[in-house]
């Protein structure tokens, strides 16, 4: 039997793509290979499947909460980088 036939088997007696998604993790099975499995079991859409691994890993109900949360970080983020770039030139700025 293959790896892929122990979560076939799970969804066939019931299991919801959470309780996969937690025997995969479980598994060792990483996050991209993961959403794949996932989608290919329930049908999901890409942003489906990503919702049930962010609101199965984090305390969050849903991927627009999490990403609403994280987009203050961000976009702060980006901005830093934005100055930096322009403070040297640009990526790839021989002086850096």
């Amino acid at each position: 039997m293959s790896t892929a036939d122990k979560y076939l088997r799970m969804r066939n007696s019931g299991s919801s793509p959470e309780h996969i998604y937690l025997a995969l993790k479980a598994d060792g099975v990483g996050e991209i290979e993961s959403i794949r499995i996932l989608r290919e079991l329930f049908q999901l859409s890409m942003m489906e499947a990503k919702e049930v691994i962010v609101t199965t890993d984090l305390p969050v109900d849903s991927l627009e909460v999490y990403q609403e949360k994280i987009y203050p970080t961000v976009k702060r983020a980006i901005e830093i980088t934005d100055r930096e770039d322009a403070n040297s030139g640009g990526i790839g700025d021989k002086n850096s």
